[in-house]
């Protein structure tokens, strides 16, 4: 055993190498220090080359990446403001025309125009050539009204004093001018946009002034359709500087002069282009895009918010720069680490040498067991400490092999730990039970090291038999601590907290072929119940309806949690929709079958009822909360159409259920006595309630319907000249299905209405919010009070859906009380 005998015998020949090493080694450190010195330069200029050259390509790349984002955005803007100004270019080009025969004496200007391009259709269904013009008439040489040929012009008595009469008057060669309708002139409001053209008299004198007032909404519609992000405007400017549109509003801003601005110097010294500058406005940084509209007096702008076209560069910039800062930080930590570490490494062998004499003295003396162990696992060395570990002498150990004391369970971990440490993955821990020379065992802990030059391993053991007892109460103790935190203190189910982890964990492994379903149910009128029994009682219906639904998913892998008060979950791993539902229907069923006294659930057979929404995922980006989302709107349909129920988007998909034909038959009359109810009633009174919908939830279009056998009347109208519609397309047919407002973010997204012609169709609505419509005194649904948008909204909050619906109410008892 050469190996073990130079290990037992380190100590007798540490001195002399020592004492020789020392003299030759100072030779050489003398002849090496220069040529270290000039290697110690070489390294730090290059790692500076270096660092240099990573940070020139990073600030080389960073600004080609802005020069991007600039031509992306402002290619962007040119293309918007491209299509903007052929729209507006026709709707004015036709306005003008309109003014250009009222100026040349056209008894009826309207007469032979034909329809400009985007014009509404009417009830009828033919388009007029005059829709969008608000009043069009003629003043005489003295500013006083000389004809109308359209519309109510301002009760003014005198335009003389107006601007835009002034600037006709003294300039011949203005042509047609546009501004906007000062305030005070009554009709328009101050809202509309104001196009002039001068009159000449037979003798090319000033004879007066053509002026036409547009509605701006159609402008405004245009504008719209273009998508802004955060601090981005648009904005329509009359070639004097007179501002006529903005996105967003700014209605303090609308017909200021803008001309002596920077804005609009820079505007007009081309008929497009781009420019940097403060808007006056709101003092915000934009590049602005301009495009002049053909031989229009206007301009059209685009103002991108500099802060949103670089934000994501701005991100780069900081995160690149941040990185390389963080990188060179490391290089030269890494080159003082380098350095110290050779010095340490020197003062080390010096070390080494002087204290390889005194490494026996300290394996005698030593607390820790050190073995020697050749490549086939037997001992060549035990250190003396063996005696209190394990009760035996080193000479019992000599010479056998290790897997004798080893426990037979931990033996593969310990030879997998041998391999490891041959391969040489360095020193290596396990913890494992040797048995006592009295015949119990101990636990160890054990490190390895794999000496390869000599083909063998040292090991060091220190026993933890009291640790190791330790750490096992410790754990107990903490699995139990964890499960109390994860169990909901009143029913036994899984706690909010739990359920969160739960869908974590399996939305994270959700996927085609292991779809997540989700069942998020609530005690229906729960409060009711609450103040009719007090709380106690509340309790115990809890824990009973907790216990159904453990019942109903036992043995399907579930996760069920109570979610919140009185609202209850269960995770669905791997179950498809159709499955999550008949487990949810089941769930109902149980609920329904406990026949818990409920008499504020009249409407659900006085017993204790609850609503299910059902949602499925293949995939999730969001750790479930889609998943989550959904199944809450399908819950809140659910309650909307009555509660007890399952909702689910397939249930959704199928046909608006149809009451029997006796209680049909019975909600009919009822919507002809509202009907005859509504004849009483000014047809303005019930449009102005459809205008108070829209104003409302901020909508272009509000109506009042009733939903008749076969169609659904409009009876009071904002915003669209449709009165009647197909009951089948109607969305208000499922809005008399419940009790509840029916909010749709995005009908596209919604199987109920996504084949409508009024969502897939020309109109494209894309998000509804009706209230039911009562016969005031009974419990019978005629129609809807209505809200809807040509864009997707998000969720609007509980307050406004309570103002929608008692505005319903109100529109109810205004309509029967005036009959």
């Amino acid at each position: 055993m050469p190996a073990a005998t130079d290990f037992l015998r380190m100590n007798e020949t540490a001195g002399p190498s020592l004492a020789t090493e020392q003299k030759l080694g100072e030779g050489r450190r003398e002849a090496m220090s220069g040529f270290r010195l000039g290697r110690e330069a070489a390294l730090w200029l290059g790692l500076a080359a270096l660092l240099l050259a990573f940070s020139g390509v990073s600030a080389l790349g960073l600004l080609e990446l802005r020069h991007s984002a600039w031509i992306e955005a402002t290619t962007n803007a040119r293309n918007v403001l491209k299509l903007l100004s052929i729209e507006l270019s026709h709707q004015f080009t036709h306005y003008d025309e309109m003014l250009r025969r009222a100026a040349a004496g056209a008894d009826d200007p309207f007469a032979a125009a034909p329809p400009a391009p985007g014009d509404e259709v009417s009830a009828s269904g033919h388009a007029t050539a005059a829709d969008g013009i608000v009043a069009l008439f003629l003043l005489d040489a003295d500013g006083t009204l000389a004809r109308t040929l359209r519309g109510t012009p301002p009760a003014l008595a005198s335009f003389a004093g107006e601007a835009a009469f002034r600037a006709q008057r003294d300039d011949p060669a203005l042509g047609l001018a546009m501004t906007v309708t000062p305030k005070g002139w009554g009709a328009t409001g101050g809202e509309a946009i104001m196009l002039s053209r001068r009159l000449a008299g037979a003798d090319g004198g000033f004879a007066g002034v053509a002026v036409e007032l547009v509605d701006p909404r159609r402008i405004r519609a245009l504008f719209a359709q273009a998508e802004l992000q955060e601090d981005d405007v648009m904005a329509a400017v009359s070639t004097e500087g007179i501002l006529l549109m903005r996105r967003p509003a700014a209605p303090q801003a609308i017909g200021r002069d803008f001309s002596g601005t920077e804005c609009f110097r820079s505007a007009v010294l081309a008929p497009s282009g781009f420019f940097r500058d403060i808007s006056p406005v709101d003092g915000v940084k934009r590049i602005y895009a301009f495009q002049r509209v053909d031989d229009l007096p206007l301009f059209v702008t685009f103002a991108l918010s500099e802060r949103g076209v670089f934000a994501s560069w701005n991100r780069l910039a900081i995160a690149t720069a941040s990185a390389l800062g963080l990188l060179s930080l490391l290089a030269i930590g890494l080159a003082f680490v380098v350095r110290r570490e050779l010095k340490h490494r020197q003062r080390a062998e010096k070390a080494i040498r002087r204290s390889e004499a005194r490494l026996r003295l300290i394996t005698d003396h030593a607390n820790d067991v050190i073995i020697w162990l050749n490549e086939d696992f037997v001992r060549e060395y035990v250190s003396p400490a063996c005696r209190s570990v394990f009760g035996m002498a080193p000479e019992d150990l000599v010479g056998r092999r290790s897997r004798d004391l080893i426990h037979p369970d931990d033996w593969e971990a310990v030879e997998q730990t041998l391999r490891d440490a041959r391969r040489g993955r360095g020193n290596l821990e396990t913890v494992y039970r040797l048995r006592h020379r009295d015949g119990h065992y101990v636990w160890v802990e054990a490190r390895y090291g794999h000496v390869a030059e000599d083909a063998a391993y040292i090991v060091v053991l220190r026993e933890v038999s009291r640790r190791k007892e330790a750490e096992e109460r410790l754990a107990a103790a903490n699995a139990e601590l964890a499960a109390l935190a994860r169990t909901d203190g009143l029913t036994g189910l899984v706690n909010r907290r739990g359920f969160d982890e739960a869908l974590a964990r399996e939305s994270a492994a959700a996927g085609a072929d292991r779809p997540l379903s989700l069942l998020l149910m609530d005690l229906d009128r729960f409060k009711l119940f609450n103040d009719r029994y007090g709380h106690p009682a509340g309790d115990d219906c809890l824990r009973r309806v907790a216990a159904a639904i453990g019942a109903q998913a036992a043995g399907t892998g579930a996760t069920v949690a109570r979610y919140g008060g009185e609202e209850l979950a269960v995770l669905l791993p791997a179950m498809p929709a159709p499955a999550a539902e008949v487990i949810g229907e089941g769930i109902r069923a149980a609920v329904e079958s406990l026949r818990i006294e409920h008499p504020g659930n009249a409407s659900n057979g006085g017993v204790a009822t609850i609503s299910l929404g059902c949602a499925t995922i293949e995939h999730s980006r969001d750790g479930g909360g889609a998943l989550v989302e959904e199944a809450d709107r399908m819950l809140y349909e659910a309650k909307r159409m009555g509660r007890n129920r399952v909702a689910s988007r397939a249930r959704l998909a199928r046909p608006a259920p149809m009451r029997s034909p006796g209680a049909e038959a019975e909600r009919l009359r009822a919507v002809e006595a509202f009907r005859a109810a509504s004849r009483r009633l000014a047809e303005a009174e019930i449009h102005a309630i459809a205008a108070e919908a829209a104003a409302l939830l901020d909508a272009p279009v509000g109506f009042v319907s009733l939903v008749g056998a076969e169609e659904v009347s409009l009876l009071g109208r904002y915003g669209t000249d449709v009165a009647r519609l197909d009951r089948s397309q109607s969305i208000c047919t499922h809005t008399i299905t419940g009790d509840e407002p029916l909010i749709v973010g995005d009908l596209r997204l919604d199987p109920r209405f996504e084949a409508s012609d009024l969502v897939a169709g020309a109109l494209g609505l894309r998000f509804y919010a009706g209230a039911p419509l009562f016969l005031p005194g009974t419990a019978q649904v005629v129609g809807a009070v209505c809200a809807v948008d040509f864009a997707e909204r998000p969720p609007i909050n509980p307050e406004r859906r309570q103002a929608l619906k008692d505005l319903a109410n109100r529109a109810a008892a205004r309509i029967i009380a005036a009959a």
